[in-house]
């Protein structure tokens, strides 16, 4: 099952009013919406009776989303793809997210913490988590005890997307099976999460073009400015680089290949989407503090992309090996691909320099083109309709 554009239009309207609000409300808006259109199907695989055929699709289906909402597609991969790709719990938690249910998921290995991270532990029926390398299920009574400890961290009292730590060990498990590392379904989840990700930074990139195109500063427009050009710019390179990542990585999982490349990917991807959306920022100033008013949305997005970097792209579990050629063959041809290895390398910097005037010269016309013409930034080019 893939999502499309129009089902998403029609359900979550063509402004991003009804998604603030939920935010400001901490209610889970965007995930009701989801599961009246039966999406979270999308992220089972096909052998377990879900719709999860082609990596590359999922994620396209879940950037659609995250174009929206980034919590609604986050929930989705951490409380559905994450804990299904388990093969001790896959049948299990099929069954759940295929009802419609999310499941809750303990992961003992984020750092920094205090306890171990708990995501959808507020209301789910079932949870998944790794113990000594062996895969664990509790429901019942058990996940009502360990409920009772967790401790909000993040999105507090969101229930779309609700974090919480808990200092209680999982409990005994009403069942366990397997030897069934969770490295795999980390590294995938992360780049299928970060992958979707990409869809929240198109609309960043949207609203801070909306803005440039309007604010003037010493006497002329903020896209004539170098130092604004090179920084817009720069986020556009990034995200492209992004969806050649994501898309590489996809066809290694799909292969089962290359774990080098997915594991590349993990690292790289939500580092990479925070260094843009930081830049972007800068071009907004601070505006994009605002809870209110068109570029509201913008902070909501750095807040959620924060999240996405405490659950996604672990230091230990993935490796920063992202850059190398056969991962970026897609972007060989452009004439700005010379650019890319430096952004990659400098994920982390937070003094990355804007491109460079000529660079900036280059990437700009394809990036106006796109944003008059309605479509995304990314390499699909998916019709927006009257999103905004």
């Amino acid at each position: 099952m893939s999502v499309c554009e129009a089902d998403l239009e029609a359900a979550f309207g063509a402004d991003v009013g009804d998604v603030l609000a939920a935010d400001e409300q901490r209610v889970p808006w965007g995930a009701e919406v989801l599961a009246g259109l039966g999406v979270s199907a999308a992220c089972v695989p096909a052998d377990l009776g879900g719709g999860w055929k082609d990596t590359a699709e999922l994620i396209g289906s879940l950037r659609a989303v995250c174009r929206r909402d980034l919590t609604a597609g986050l929930s989705l991969v951490l409380g559905a793809v994450r804990p299904v790709l388990l093969p001790a719990a896959s049948a299990e938690v099929a069954a759940q997210v295929l009802s419609g249910r999310l499941v809750a998921f303990a992961d003992d290995d984020v750092s920094p913490r205090t306890g171990t991270v708990v995501t959808h532990g507020r209301d789910a029926e079932l949870l998944v988590g790794t113990r000594a390398r062996r895969t664990v299920l509790v429901d019942g009574r058990e996940l009502d005890e360990l409920r009772r400890d967790l401790r909000p961290v993040a999105l507090s009292g969101c229930r779309a997307l609700d974090v919480a730590v808990t200092s209680t060990p999982i409990p005994g498990a009403s069942k366990e099976s397997g030897a069934d590392p969770d490295d795999w379904a980390y590294l995938v989840s992360s780049v299928v999460g970060a992958g979707a990700a990409v869809g929240a930074l198109d609309t960043c990139l949207r609203l801070v073009l909306d803005f440039a195109s309007e604010r003037r500063l010493y006497g002329v427009g903020l896209l004539d400015l170098p130092h604004a050009r090179g920084l817009i710019a720069g986020a556009a390179v990034d995200l492209r680089v992004a969806d050649a990542l994501s898309r590489a990585a996809a066809a290694a999982v799909d292969a089962r290949a290359d774990e080098q490349v997915v594991a590349g990917a993990a690292f790289v991807l939500p580092r990479l989407l925070s260094a843009a959306v930081r830049d972007l920022a800068t071009v907004l100033g601070a505006r994009f503090y605002l809870r209110g008013g068109p570029h509201a949305w913008f902070g909501k997005a750095v807040r959620d992309l924060a999240v996405l970097r405490v659950l996604c792209g672990d230091g230990t579990r993935c490796a920063p090996v992202a850059d190398s050629p056969a991962n970026l063959a897609a972007l060989a041809d452009q004439p700005w691909s010379h650019v890319v290895r430096d952004r990659v390398d400098r994920v982390e910097d937070e003094g990355r320099p804007p491109l460079p005037e000529p660079v900036a010269d280059t990437v700009l016309p394809e990036v106006l083109s796109a944003h008059r013409d309605r479509v995304s930034f990314d390499s699909n080019q998916t019709p927006l309709g009257a999103q905004r």
